[in-house]
């Protein structure tokens, strides 16, 4: 199998939600064995489709995470902001597989639990990916705006000692997330090019221009 191949292979399963974890772990295998020779890209979107899948691996994560840290100048905004957000996932799992409360508690500063994993070990890793995704936000899609909205969402209420330790340049990125009404804008995903070229334009110059007719 090519590195195509395998990337596709582990994207296609996380589409269709399909868990046989011995094939899986396989397929994760392989990534590994083969990393250098997969463009960043590939490693990155290999990465947040695993993380979606729902399987302890620890050893690979911590292998993949360090390969993508090494290579962070070469992501792009949506591949950084898809390996935070596995990232997120894989932590998501981990504190429902050890019983962590699912619903946050009024904390002090000082009484702030420890950062489940891989925050507890890759937490700069995951700064870094948000680094290269706020250095281009202007160019972030709709999907990845849903996905900050989640992260922040859940690094404030789950594992605020995260969030805490963060630039005030990334909360920052995080409130203007915030502040996107997807539902409201999510339209003009599917305009055309040039109608959001020409709404920047007008946008630039005080016109609020929306309708593509």
């Amino acid at each position: 199998l090519s590195t195509v191949d395998i990337m596709y292979l582990l994207v296609g399963c996380a589409e269709l939600g399909y868990r046989d974890e011995r094939f899986l772990r396989l397929l994760a295998a392989t990534v590994r064995s083969k990393s250098d020779e997969f463009f960043s890209s590939q490693l990155a979107t290999a990465f947040a489709s695993y993380s979606q899948m729902r399987i302890k691996h620890p050893a690979w994560f911590d292998a993949m995470i360090f390969e993508l840290f090494k290579r962070q100048h070469d992501l792009v905004e949506k591949d950084a902001t898809n390996v935070a957000f596995g990232m997120m996932q894989i932590a998501a799992v981990e504190r429902h597989d050890s019983g962590a409360p699912a619903t946050p508690k009024a904390l002090s500063q000082q009484d702030l639990p420890e950062p489940s994993y891989p925050f507890d070990r890759h937490q700069g890793a995951f700064y870094s990916m948000l680094e290269i995704t706020n250095g281009h936000r202007r160019r972030l899609n709709y999907p990845a705006i849903v996905q900050l909205q989640m992260m922040e969402l859940f690094l404030r209420l789950l594992e605020p000692s995260v969030y805490r330790d963060m630039r005030q340049e990334l909360k920052e990125m995080f409130a203007k997330a915030r502040v996107v009404s997807v539902a409201v804008d999510d339209y003009m995903q599917s305009s055309s090019k040039m109608h959001r070229q020409i709404s920047q334009w007008f946008e630039r110059v005080g016109l609020h221009h929306r309708s593509e007719v």
